[in-house]
């Protein structure tokens, strides 16, 4: 088994190879064409729920759009947040493109872009964000500054908005000259940036990206490709502009297509995770069929996103590494308490002290069974177990099981292995897994 969560790989030269999701087709069919034929420059935003495979998409894309001869950036937002002005940070991923030998013929016009990003970023951005925080700036910051207007100084603002204005224009004027040349190359080829990771930004870092999109980017042949989270992006507006701000327009103002990624093959990927993640391994002596079939079986009362998903099968396979020749109820319900650890915790720490058991109760009788395999029985029997005093289990479970037949299976526990469930999962939360 390896012990770390491999980071997602692209071949240069087959970029769908890793494309356990089936995705493929959903880029070169649908949207490669809507991409490949925009006349006029677009936003299309790619939507997915956080953690169900957007970054993979987006890349594996980008790569496959690259090979098509296509110039292809991709720009992670929430790593540049750090910087003040997005746009440096925009423009300097365009010259380290233009700056390699496969496109070295553009590198005269990337320095000229970012020369004239220099001059945008010094005269035009502050200007533009000025306008952006309108009604957020105090009142008593405004009239302190009026107080200390003289001619001199508007003066100043007129020459200086003069040169913001001509910057810009000088901006998208160079940018329409790359697009142009790549046109010339061959017909149809765009500049494609990839904004990845934007709905974790700084409410005010994301939004100055979206307006730089729109005022300095808004030139025929540049595509933007946002990878978002809608939810996320629409707080993030609130969060700057207030509560009440309609944040689904405010975005529409931007976005001139939505795209939402289709909810994956649940089989599919639980398949994926049990290979890369060494269940499978015959040393582990698994019943893989039926803990595959558990994990399927309890993984949609939980909502789990994939990346949750594959957070919580790794420490399943931690947990079997640790205890060789779990059973398949014992896997079942480590993979139960696990899920109710991520998703519902404060359930979960009721669920350690013994309390809240009809809670625990009804979220184990939401599991559906599927064919062969009485998941729901074993996960509500091994609750049951847990909530035992020692008397009971001692005493009265096996009148306890014969009096109530759903529970035939409790027979077919470790005891021990579910009262020290608990205690197996705070072993694993040394192993921290958050992003």
């Amino acid at each position: 088994m390896d012990v770390r969560l491999e980071q997602f790989q692209v071949p240069r030269d087959d970029p769908w190879r890793n494309d356990k999701l089936g995705r493929k087709t959903i880029a070169e069919d649908v949207l490669t064409p809507i991409v490949c034929n925009a006349s006029q420059p677009m936003v299309l935003s790619i939507s997915a729920p956080w953690g169900h495979g957007k970054t993979c998409f987006v890349n594996m894309w980008k790569q496959h759009l690259e090979n098509e001869g296509h110039l292809c950036i991709y720009f992670n937002a929430w790593e540049t947040d750090y910087i003040d002005d997005p746009l440096i940070a925009l423009v300097g991923e365009i010259t380290e493109e233009l700056g390699e030998d496969r496109l070295g013929k553009h590198a005269g016009i990337g320095e000229r872009l970012r020369q004239g990003g220099a001059l945008v970023a010094k005269y035009a951005i502050p200007l533009v964000m000025q306008l952006l925080t309108a009604g957020v700036v105090r009142s008593d910051d405004v009239a302190e500054a009026v107080a200390d207007v003289t001619t001199d100084m508007i003066s100043k603002r007129i020459d200086d908005y003069k040169d913001a204005k001509q910057s810009v224009v000088q901006f998208k004027s160079t940018l329409a000259e790359l697009t142009q040349s790549l046109g010339e190359e061959e017909e149809g080829r765009h500049v494609i940036f990839f904004v990845d990771e934007l709905d974790r930004c700084r409410p005010t870092y994301a939004v100055e990206v979206l307006e730089i999109i729109k005022h300095l980017f808004d030139v025929g042949g540049v595509v933007f490709i946002l990878a978002v989270t809608p939810e996320q992006l629409q707080h993030s507006v609130k969060a700057l502009y207030g509560e009440g701000t309609d944040a689904i327009r405010y975005l529409q103002r931007f976005i001139d297509l939505e795209y939402r990624l289709p909810q994956p093959e649940l089989n599919r990927y639980v398949d994926l995770l049990m290979n890369r993640l060494g269940l499978k391994s015959p040393k582990l002596q698994l019943p893989i069929d039926s803990v595959r079939a558990g994990i399927i079986a309890i993984a949609p009362v939980f909502g789990l996103s994939l990346r949750q998903l594959e957070k919580i099968v790794f420490q399943l396979a931690l947990a079997a590494r640790c205890k060789h020749q779990l059973s398949d109820a014992s896997c079942w319900f480590l993979f139960f308490l696990l899920a109710m650890q991520w998703v519902k915790q404060d359930l979960y720490s009721s669920f350690v002290e013994k309390e809240d058991m009809n809670a625990v109760i009804r979220l184990a009788k939401e599991i559906q069974n599927t064919p062969n395999y009485r998941v729901q029985e074993h996960v509500d029997a091994a609750v049951h177990i847990y909530y035992m005093s020692e008397t009971e289990i001692n005493d009265r479970l096996g009148e306890f099981a014969r009096k109530h037949k759903e529970y035939q299976y409790l027979s077919e526990f470790s005891f021990n292995v579910v009262r020290r469930a608990p205690a197996v999962l705070a072993l694993l939360e040394g192993f921290n897994l958050e992003d």
